[in-house]
């Protein structure tokens, strides 16, 4: 506990000293340069320099912001947690996170005076903690060995952040933990690396998804759509147990057997895992698949075969027609009499399994079938979809489905599909009047900001991010501020007053549609859920019960 707040005093002061030093080196400046708003759900590392690096354990990230930038303000989402007041500017935000912990230290400067702030999340809200609560909460984060019983020698490194030299300790016989000199550490590894194998201390467990990087080093790689991951134990480190979530995968059975490393597998649901043993003096291998939840000790045919069906198995994907994965689907394009048509083909590594039209699901597959091939013609605002599928006995069928005005994406027969194809390629394109240009078209930027059309965003004023599956994160490019959100014609949100939108967040799930906007610290957030067509405004008690259904 004194080493660890002692390098955080020297920490802390190293921070004042550069500020108080950093006048004399242009640093009334940073008042005229851009603010910004550090988002810890979605860091914009184009803005803020990123640092990992993991202590005892306890994993740590650190953001700073580039030349050019103060950071002005702190959010978790939607969730708002330190704003600037006044001349008040934040220099470094340090996140600690383990098991579901999650801590945050910034540095704040007030004029002359600079202290950190310091706050934990629980249950999804950010409270503020002080100095001694803070040093508390990361003392029961660190890993500290459990003392070993009987004629154990162990002999333990503890390394903490950059910069900081290494502990070492050393135990033995059940006593207390002493510190020891580097000489004396190497002296009773190399001790114990000599020691007759069922007298190597072990006791270390591997945990798949949560893998302890101070005791494992951890590798990961893609291949074919395999996500894989190897596992090796550091020195002096020995496994004696495999964990995956709550259930026990493989254990010891005796002393002196122990990991010596693993490789798992996993893509989808379906999960495989190589374990090398150290047993009875000699080297063995095991093999576990994970179906239906549950794992299974398979053999080295039935996991070699798993894998082979692992390898060509094709990756659920859903194709977007207004942006398709160049690694997922190939697209072939070509007009003819102004018509435009593209035939988008899976590859391999891909089972298209639903048709997006910017965002919206308007083709979902059958059971038993595959798609081979959608056909997209467009000509004004008219547009058709064919979507191709092998029946899975050698068969072909055939889905077909209208764009009609006012009701949107519909199925049709294959007769009127047919008719209505034929008679695009004839009909002029209806070009839309200006009234109309919102239902498709991003609205021109105001004069003092910007309008967000969800319906058709345009690139070159908005960022687009996917913190995950279901969200899409909408940010200006421009210093101008958000004025309004709309979705085709229908208003969402217009801004008045004194609100400064920072940031709009789209989640999806099914049909659900819900909208959250992220103000700065003079205003709280808004919520939206979609409704029909029409958007309306919501609580943000019912924003939360909506986006955990």
């Amino acid at each position: 506990m004194r080493a660890f707040l002692l390098f955080s005093s020297v920490l802390f002061i190293r921070f004042v000293h550069s500020v108080e030093t950093s006048k004399n080196d242009g640093f009334e400046e940073m008042f005229r340069v851009r603010d910004t708003t550090l988002d810890l759900s979605d860091p914009d590392e184009t803005i803020f320099n990123k640092v990992e690096d993991p202590f005892d354990g306890v994993g740590f990230i650190s953001y700073a912001p580039v030349k050019g930038t103060v950071m002005k303000s702190v959010r978790d989402g939607f969730r708002g947690i330190w704003n600037a007041q006044d001349n008040q500017l934040c220099s470094d935000a340090k996140v600690y996170k383990k098991d579901g912990t999650m801590l945050l230290s910034l540095y704040v400067r007030t004029g002359n005076l600079s202290k950190l702030n310091h706050y934990r999340r629980v249950d999804g809200e950010w409270n503020g903690l002080n100095d001694e609560e803070f040093n508390k909460v990361i003392e029961e984060l660190r890993d500290v060995p459990e003392k070993p019983s009987g004629d154990e020698n162990i002999v333990v490194t503890l390394h903490k952040r950059r910069g900081e030299k290494p502990r070492f300790k050393a135990c033995k016989n059940g006593l207390d933990w002493v510190d020891i000199s580097k000489e004396e550490f190497h002296q009773k590894v190399k001790e114990a690396e000599s020691a007759p194998v069922d007298l190597v201390p072990s006791g270390a467990t591997l945990y798949l998804d949560n893998t302890d990087t101070v005791l494992f080093d951890l590798s990961k790689g893609f291949y074919k759509g395999i996500v894989c991951k190897d596992y090796t134990p550091k020195v002096g480190v020995y496994a004696v147990k495999v964990v995956d979530g709550q259930e026990q995968v493989w254990a010891a059975e005796k002393r002196g057997e122990y990991c010596v490393n693993g490789s798992g597998l996993a893509k989808g649901e379906h999960r495989l895992l190589y374990l090398r043993l150290y047993k009875e003096v000699k080297y063995v291998q095991r093999y576990f698949e994970k179906l239906d939840g549950a794992w299974s000790e398979v053999n080295e045919d039935g996991f070699n075969k798993s894998y082979k069906e692992m390898k060509n198995r094709p990756v659920a994907y859903e194709l977007e027609l207004t942006n398709a994965d160049p690694e997922r689907v190939s697209v072939v394009e070509r007009e003819e009499d102004g018509t435009m048509y593209r035939e988008f083909t899976p590859k391999k590594n891909a089972d298209i399994v639903s048709v997006l039209d910017h965002r919206n699901v308007i083709w979902v597959n059958h059971a038993g079938t595959k798609c081979t091939a959608v056909v997209h013609s467009s000509k004004g605002k008219s547009a058709l979809l064919l979507v191709r599928l092998d029946d899975g006995s050698g068969g072909t069928l055939e889905d077909y489905l209208d764009k009609k005005p006012g009701l949107g994406w519909v199925s049709v027969p294959e007769e009127e599909y047919y008719s209505r194809y034929q008679s695009m390629k004839t009909e002029v394109a209806e070009v839309e009047d200006p009234e109309d240009l919102s239902e498709n078209v991003q609205d021109l930027p105001h004069p003092d900001g910007y309008t967000l059309n969800l319906a058709h965003v345009i690139l070159s004023e908005f960022t687009v991010t996917k913190p995950d599956a279901n969200t899409l994160v909408y940010r200006t490019l421009g210093t101008e501020p958000l004025l309004s959100v709309v979705d085709g014609k229908v208003e969402i949100w217009t801004a008045s007053g004194n609100e400064k939108c920072l940031s709009v967040h789209l989640h999806s799930k099914g049909e659900l549609l819900l909208l959250a906007l992220a103000f700065d610290r003079q205003n709280s957030g808004k919520y939206f859920k979609k409704e029909g067509d029409e958007w309306n405004s919501i609580g943000d008690a019912e924003f939360v019960t909506s986006l955990l259904s």
